[in-house]
């Protein structure tokens, strides 16, 4: 999996250097991108959120911070995702 989540990093780095996008647009854009499936993840019960697809988020967020440690609003993303994932575990259905 952790192979998986690199080389999709990767593929993002590659591509967006290929488009044009400097380092801070990407992280923005990804950044955005995880918000957005946050929404969608919050706006479902908590026992009907996929646990497979709330992992994958926690990890891209995680991701994300490692990849630009200086960027506060990615780093305040990151915990609250974290925090709010371990508070779903407690919900049938919640993340594992």
């Amino acid at each position: 999996m952790k192979k998986a989540i690199a080389g999709m990093l990767l593929a993002l780095s590659v591509l967006g250097a290929a488009a044009g996008l400097s380092g801070r647009e990407m992280a923005n854009e990804e950044l955005e991108r995880i918000k957005n499936q946050w929404a969608a993840l919050q706006s479902m019960p908590a026992g009907e959120r996929p646990a497979a697809a709330v992992t994958e988020l926690r990890r891209e967020a995680h991701g994300l911070a490692t990849r630009f440690p200086g960027r506060e609003e990615i780093l305040i993303w990151e915990r609250v995702i974290e925090r709010s994932t371990r508070d779903w575990r407690h919900y049938p259905g919640g993340a594992s």
